[in-house]
């Protein structure tokens, strides 16, 4: 039976690597993606977040991610062939990470020199989010966590050229 996701229920080891991963998920995520293997036990800690805890995010709510994406990952992932009715997935092998802030999604998206930016939209629609922000080192990113390979339609899709920039603006229930 899953616990309520709350800090007098969760151990220390999960804690610690909460905490890593709000600083600096990218090492953790590396493994996720299969670039190394030298984060394994924290990666299988965060998956078995979802797998010990109930999801403290209501239904319907409304969460962000911004992302700076590299014109050959922008192309990989076919971002540019995605229309209204589209089946996608924020990751289909690592945990996603959103805001409940919309300026944040917009920060994340202005890192890095990619001229690709693209802003999710998403509803929160059953168990697999987790909000992180009360154990967050960054409380202010009011950091939900999204498992892997959940997919979603996109509802309205939007791409705008702002000063040489693309921006790709996506909504998904």
């Amino acid at each position: 039976m899953k616990q309520e996701f709350i800090k007098k229920n969760i151990k220390q080891e999960e804690l610690l690597v909460i905490s890593k991963w709000t600083k600096e998920s990218s090492d953790i995520k590396n493994t996720m993606w299969g670039v190394d293997n030298l984060h394994k036990k924290e990666a299988d800690i965060m998956f078995s977040l979802f797998d010990n805890y109930q999801s403290n995010v209501t239904i319907g709510t409304v969460l962000y991610r911004g992302m700076a994406v590299p014109e050959d990952l922008f192309l990989a992932m076919e971002y540019d062939k995605l229309t209204k009715g589209s089946h996608y997935t924020p990751d289909e092998v690592a945990i996603s990470s959103f805001s409940k802030s919309k300026k944040i999604a917009f920060e994340f998206a202005m890192e890095g020199d990619s001229r690709r930016k693209v802003i999710l939209k998403i509803y929160a629609k059953d168990e697999n989010l987790l909000d992180i922000t009360s154990f967050s080192e960054v409380e202010k990113e009011e950091e939900n966590i999204l498992h892997k390979n959940i997919w979603y339609n996109v509802v309205k899709i939007k791409s705008i050229n702002r000063g040489g920039i693309e921006w790709l603006l996506m909504e998904l229930k």
